[in-house]
């Protein structure tokens, strides 16, 4: 076109091409909006009723929104191929096609041209590198000098110091440090500092079966300009031993990057021997913490590393669930001694790389730096499943506790530590109301706005209030010795939409943290009297019903009291039924199960403790006085068979002292059956298949 082969001189090809290629797709665009709009929306619409929901109103729009779409798309693609690409294309042939045609002295002209143009966009080039390079020369000259001012002031200590690069190898060490690892000054740079450091955990009973190969390592990876200190047993390189208390601290540039490290050696506090558990009770453990300033401090750095890094790290509050009754029953030492052996829990579930924190009297604080709260929840709910297993000493006596952990993700969005531990603190508390061990994750608005509709939606799928709910009973016999009546034992299932009766558990949970197992308590309850009230018959062909009741029940105000009206208003003996608790709970809640039995009591039920431990049990059981325990499954599943013989030979034992008798709630194979009657446990239950609504 004449007219185009003006512009394309005047202007050149690619700046007519891209001008016309965008005011061909304006015009396309608003063409087919007119269209779009007045011809084939608008009729569409108007045909629809007054009353469209939105929903048809987008059936209509969505598909020709949807050709709209691909009708620009189609032309934007054919626009720029024939607007910018072709035009610049066909220059490019008449420009090769002119200089083949063009004498060889115009060739060589044009080709001269070209190479004094990229002469000098190389020499614009390489002028910019010599000074790149002359700034680097510099920034080197200053490194090093810096490298060599640390050096130096390492080199001139009188302490016993250790510098480390950021790739773990020593650079420096002073004079009192080469003296205690028995080397020369000049021999320990390059050297790698595991190998020229070798230390162990002096906390334990047998420290050389835990060397601590990675606490430099562990330092420089958390970033953490805090020193960390470590009882360790340090080992020179000519063997000798080493009772020292070791610091590790990360160094960093004004760009929060990692430079290197500090290592400092200094001599130990607490003797060369190992300090007694009264010792440790009364003093040291928590000693060597840090503490609530050194964590502010941290969790201030951790912040800024977030926000220049987009690094995200964890921050997790652990405390214990039942410290008041511990504290009641057993004193302070005892408690002083749980947290100790807490925290070394703590250290050896996380590693020697935890950042442990004595953040208050009440909480431990552990920090994970480049850590996501999913792995380190992994870790907090394997911990809260040690803890619930292990036996806490003390002066001879035994006793066990639960933890709630509350966790929080602490990233660039983080933009004030008192919220941050605040709303960590509260996570915890509501922990620890909803019955404690338990570890929990604190969740974004959306996340936790999802969490309470999922729980409204599972526990009105239970439609409790309504006559098909999917609660159901199920009931199985406790079958005794001889010409005994059997017992019936109740419990709750829930039934899914194939008719299969299912665990609650996923369902009991959401119940929990919407404070409904009163509620479900009560109709459990309510189930058990109207089978007692419509089978008069079990009267005389069984003995008393258990019913499993929930410790968080027992938190709800008017609870005690309307069961009692309960059962009074059914008419059925009170001494036909026996509530149960479980033993870790009875535990964990000491009080609040003392009341409860007390009250249970007095109006003439029986009570059980069920899913019985030995050491928990002893306590519970001196102090609730049940009529009967159930055994913990792992009592009599024990591979060490006579460890599980002596444990329910015990237990029968003590029984007969205590006037209570043992009882298993789970179906057992013959030859378990025989160990327990042989071992004095008289009542099995017979089968868990329920037959009707009660057995």
């Amino acid at each position: 076109m004449p007219f185009l082969d003006v512009l394309y001189e005047r202007y050149g090809r690619l700046k007519v091409g891209f001008w016309l290629t965008l005011v061909l797709f304006a015009i396309i665009c608003c063409c087919g909006l007119f269209i779009l709009s007045e011809l084939v929306l608008r009729p569409a619409i108007a045909e629809l009723p007054y009353s469209a929901s939105s929903d048809q109103v987008l059936d209509v729009l969505f598909p020709w929104f949807v050709v709209f779409a691909i009708v620009a798309i189609v032309s934007a693609a054919g626009l720029i191929r024939f607007g910018l690409v072709a035009p610049v294309l066909q220059r490019r042939r008449e420009l090769e096609a002119d200089l083949a045609s063009a004498p060889p002295r115009e060739q060589i002209e044009t080709l001269s041209e070209q190479k004094a143009r990229l002469g000098d966009q190389l020499d614009a080039v390489l002028d910019d590198n010599i000074v790149l390079r002359e700034d680097a020369v510099v920034l080197r000259q200053g490194v090093a000098l810096a490298q060599d001012v640390q050096r130096a002031l390492v080199a001139s200590s009188n302490e016993a110091l250790l510098l480390v690069g950021p790739d773990a190898s020593v650079q420096q060490v002073s004079s009192p440090m080469a003296a205690l690892l028995k080397i020369r000054v000049q021999d320990a740079p390059t050297q790698p500092a595991a190998e020229l450091v070798k230390v162990f955990d002096a906390s334990k009973d047998k420290p050389f079966e835990y060397p601590l190969k990675r606490v430099v390592e562990d330092a420089i990876a958390q970033a953490s300009s805090i020193p960390k200190l470590h009882d360790v047993v340090l080992v020179d390189q000519s063997g000798n031993e080493h009772r020292v208390m070791l610091s590790v601290q990360a160094m960093q540039d004004r760009h929060n990057a990692v430079c290197g490290a500090l290592v400092r050696v200094e001599g130990s506090d607490v003797g060369a021997g190992r300090s007694s558990e009264r010792t440790r009770g009364k003093g040291g453990g928590m000693a060597g913490l840090p503490g609530r300033d050194m964590f502010d401090t941290r969790v201030a750095e951790l912040m800024s590393i977030a926000k220049s890094q987009t690094a995200e790290h964890c921050l997790a509050l652990v405390a214990f669930d039942n410290m008041a009754e511990v504290y009641q029953a057993h004193g302070y030492w005892a408690v002083e001694e749980m947290l100790w052996q807490l925290a070394q829990l703590i250290k050896d579930e996380f590693g020697s790389a935890v950042e442990l924190y004595h953040a208050n009297i009440m909480h431990f604080a552990v920090v994970q730096a480049f850590d996501s709260p999913e792995i380190v929840q992994i870790r907090a709910e394997r911990l809260r499943k040690l803890v619930e297993a292990h036996e806490f000493r003390w002066n001879k006596k035994t006793y066990r506790a639960t933890i709630s952990v509350a966790l929080s993700a602490l990233n660039q969005t983080t933009d004030s530590m008192t919220r941050l531990v605040n709303d960590c603190d509260q996570e915890l508390r509501e922990a620890r109301a909803l019955g404690g061990n338990r570890v929990s994750l604190q969740l974004t608005d959306e996340v936790e706005v999802m969490a309470r509709s999922i729980d409204e939606r599972l526990v009105s799928w239970l439609a409790m209030d309504a006559d098909e709910t999917r609660l159901q009973m199920q009931s199985f016999e406790l079958a005794g010795e001889g010409e005994d009546k059997p017992w019936i034992v109740t419990q709750i299932r829930v039934e899914m939409e194939d008719g299969f009766w299912a665990d609650p558990g996923a369902f009991l949970t959401s119940a929990a943290r919407v404070g409904l197992l009163p509620k479900i308590d009560l109709w459990l309850v309510g189930r058990v009297l109207g089978a007692m009230q419509a089978s008069p018959a079990l009267a005389t062909s069984h003995g008393p019903v258990f019913v499993p009741l929930h410790i968080q029940s027992l938190a709800d105000e008017g609870f005690v009291d309307t069961l009692k009206d309960q059962v009074l208003d059914s008419g059925v003996d009170t001494q036909r039924l026996i509530f149960g608790l479980d033993d870790f709970d009875c535990a964990t809640h000491a009080s609040s199960a003392a009341e409860f039995v007390k009250a249970m009591r007095e109006a003439g039920f029986g009570f059980a403790l069920t899913g019985a431990r030995v050491a928990s049990a002893s306590q519970n059981i001196t102090a609730l006085k049940p009529q009967i325990v159930a055994l913990h499954p792992t009592i009599y599943h024990d591979d060490n068979q006579s460890r599980a013989a002596a444990t329910l030979g015990y237990m029968s034992a003590l029984g007969e002292a205590l006037d209570f008798l043992p009882v298993v709630l789970e179906p057992v194979d013959a030859s378990t059956s025989t160990s327990l009657a042989e071992a004095g446990v008289k009542r099995v239950a017979r089968s868990a298949l329920g037959v009707g609504p009660l057995y």
